[in-house]
């Protein structure tokens, strides 16, 4: 909690979510819920990571965190994505000091421009392989524009995209 600066209004944590700039009494509010059980998802698996890595950082390394969809935040809550990376890079940089591998976190997604693009070329990519989706090959292959210099997805995004070909010839984008 706190006062707001420049009104002097009772501030809330979750204020800080802008998940009221979704509500609207002219439509429904599923965006809004939405919204929050996305972010509800993305701090459980950070909470989770935190406390096993606080813990029993050992136990840490056999561990794959999943998750239903990106490894990102949209909209009013994208500011979160920096701290969720923050967190993993500290998170991986403590547990190589202390002699232990990462964790795997992992988001699999199944619908969008790019599991679309994964369906294109699906009969072009050998069984067993996975594809590593750089910046250069989203610009070419995947998204029409490019509206910067700047990385894909580098203000929401916190994990890396690939395409992976199953020995049983599934795709998924992860």
């Amino acid at each position: 909690g706190g006062r707001c600066p420049k009104c002097g209004e009772k501030v809330y944590p979750t204020d800080t979510l802008r998940l009221h700039e979704l509500v609207s009494e002219m439509q429904p509010n599923e965006a809004a819920v939405s919204k929050l059980m996305t972010v509800i998802e993305h701090l459980s698996i950070f909470s989770t990571l935190r406390f096993i890595h606080e813990n029993e950082p050992e136990k840490l390394e056999n561990f794959a965190f999943l998750r239903d969809g990106y490894l990102a935040l949209f909209g009013q809550v994208a500011w979160l994505h920096k701290a969720l990376l923050r967190e993993i890079r500290e998170i991986r940089y403590e547990q190589k000091e202390d002699g232990h591998k990462p964790p795997i976190i992992v988001g699999i997604t199944k619908s969008g421009h790019f599991v679309d693009h994964a369906e294109r070329i699906r009969d072009e990519i050998p069984s067993q392989t996975i594809i590593r989706l750089d910046n250069d090959y989203i610009y070419e292959y995947i998204i029409n524009s490019r509206n910067s210099e700047t990385e894909h997805g580098s203000n929401t995004y916190y994990g890396q995209k690939f395409i992976y070909k199953t020995s049983s010839d599934k795709i998924f984008l992860v």
